[in-house]
């Protein structure tokens, strides 16, 4: 593993499980059919339910999740979005390392 892909370790496994629970009641892909500010928005929504002390789910994981969807989003689209932070750019790139190991 490189880098990138250890330092965020821990916290990938916890967005590979939300989205392996969201496999088993969404059609696959089904996230992309939406807009990065809809994503935007959920994330909002489990952070502000985070703060709330709800403990229906790992609203911190789910949050997470949406917000590297909406990143992916963003990213995917055609290049004339503005550019992107390099903290945005670092936790991106692992991310995407962390999905290519997955894969292998």
């Amino acid at each position: 593993m490189d880098k990138l892909t250890t330092t965020f370790r821990l916290a990938l496994r916890c967005v590979e499980a939300v989205m392996a629970e969201g496999a088993c009641t969404h059609p696959s892909g089904d996230w992309r059919n939406e807009s990065a500010s809809f994503h935007t928005g959920r994330a909002e929504r489990h952070l502000r339910l985070l703060r709330e002390t709800d403990m229906a789910e790992d609203h911190l994981a789910h949050a997470a999740t949406r917000l590297l969807m909406a990143l992916e989003l963003r990213e995917s689209a055609a290049k004339v979005c503005e550019p992107i932070s390099p903290a945005s750019q670092y936790i991106a790139e692992a991310v995407r390392a962390y999905m290519r190991s997955r894969s292998q």
